[in-house]
């Protein structure tokens, strides 16, 4: 008897301590990358100067440009992507993809840290690396734009929204070049 509680007092110590992870919120909070949360995206592979920010995310609103009233664009609610006034929506979240609302076609698909367009399986049309937007593999060095912070991480969704931005699809304008 004393034997039995000499072997299994330390296991019973180990499984009562060990708990599980998800069942702490700050655990939780720090497997959350930083790119899921509010971020400024800068033209180009410097993100400096207040002035040329080319889109601002804070807590699910798009702005062309810095926060401010006039210039919402987009909104990102319950997996879909919507007009400033939430009165359009233009794209759902599925998973790994960006579907039209209007034709319930896949307008981008993420794998990874790669953005494709469409779901042909072509190559990579935007990838993330750190806090750095490319168009094409980073091997080519053609920074787009650079966020505030590391995306490379970030979720599927942020990702997408990311590549609709960089793309002007699901009623993004027009994405500038330098």
């Amino acid at each position: 008897m004393l034997l039995r509680a000499a072997i299994f007092a330390p296991l019973l110590l180990v499984l009562g301590c060990a708990g599980a992870p998800d069942d702490d919120a700050s655990f939780r909070d720090a497997q959350v990358s930083e790119g899921n949360g509010d971020l400024s995206i800068w033209l180009g592979p410097v993100a400096a100067q207040p002035d040329i920010i080319i889109y601002d995310i804070q807590n699910g609103f798009v702005y062309h440009g810095q926060q401010t009233p006039d210039n919402l664009i987009l909104n990102v609610h319950d997996g879909e992507i919507l007009d400033a006034t939430n009165t359009e929506v233009y794209c759902a979240f599925d998973g790994d993809e960006l579907v039209d609302a209007e034709t319930g076609e896949v307008v981008l698909r993420v794998q990874g840290k790669v953005i494709f367009e469409g779901d042909d399986g072509g190559p990579g049309t935007i990838w993330l690396k750190h806090e750095h937007i490319y168009e094409g593999p980073p091997v080519a060095h053609n920074i787009l734009a650079t966020a505030s912070v590391e995306i490379a991480d970030a979720s599927d969704t942020r990702k997408l929204l990311i590549g609709a931005l960089m793309t002007a699809n699901c009623g993004a304008p027009e994405f500038p070049r330098e």
